[in-house]
């Protein structure tokens, strides 16, 4: 399989696997959720993607009543506890993906307070560091049917790069990639640099409504206008 990673490809990608062809096979473009979900399932990984901030954070609450530590305060008398343990979670989660350490392989220099930081979370449920840490070592242990990666974007997050690291140890080929610009003409060219002074040539458009739902219904009604006119294509931001 081949795969080009964009950050932002999770919600679609221009022009994608079909360009310039009318079939596509064994190659995907997909952003950091996607490429993950993609990982688990080329390495027979299963995990909870369902799972919610709320139950997540459910999970801990007992630990943190139980344990001291810097939140303690934080869970007497009439403290509300989730919103106590989803704080905890996440700024664990943000720490985690920046590249710090799940428990288990935490080293010694990170402190005290910060191994208990991690120890007080080590039993929620699964969330997204939890999922990138198990293709971490999955990768090092099993055979991935993944050739290739050409990587657009940088990955926002450091623990998401120690993942491809790990796919580029197991051999799979990781390349940079370069997306063209679009070719522009007119208006929608001088839009990219100024001073700019739109003369209305219909290649960029701009429309104002009310409400999203009013521009979204505009926008709806523009493009099956112009939809079935031979060679007729817009991009709509």
């Amino acid at each position: 399989m081949r795969v080009v990673f964009g950050e932002h490809f999770d919600q679609g990608a221009w022009p994608g696997p079909l360009a310039g062809r009318d079939a596509a096979y064994d190659e995907a473009w997909v952003g950091p959720l996607g490429l993950l979900g993609l990982l688990e399932t080329a390495l027979g990984l299963s995990a909870p993607h369902d799972v919610s901030e709320a139950e997540r954070a459910a999970s801990i609450v007992p630990a943190l009543r139980n344990c001291a530590g810097p939140w303690s305060r934080s869970m007497e008398g009439e403290a509300d506890h989730l919103a106590v343990a989803r704080a905890v979670l996440r700024l664990r989660d943000a720490l985690v993906l920046a590249g710090l350490p799940i428990l288990g392989d935490v080293h010694p220099d990170i402190g005290p307070r910060l191994t208990a930081f991690l120890e007080v979370a080590r039993g929620a449920r699964a969330g997204l560091p939890e999922r990138i840490d198990a293709v971490v070592r999955a990768a090092r242990s099993r055979p991935i049917d993944v050739e290739r990666i050409d990587v657009v974007d940088e990955a926002p997050w450091p623990a998401l790069q120690t993942a491809l690291d790990a796919l580029a140890s197991a051999g799979v080929v990781m390349a940079k990639r370069a997306i063209v610009p679009c070719e522009a003409r007119g208006d929608l060219a001088g839009a990219r640099a100024g001073p700019f002074s739109p003369v209305g040539d219909g290649t960029l458009q701009l429309l104002r409504g009310d409400c999203v739902e009013e521009s979204a219904f505009a926008a709806a009604a523009h493009l099956a206008s112009i939809i079935e006119e031979e060679g007729a294509a817009s991009v709509v931001i």
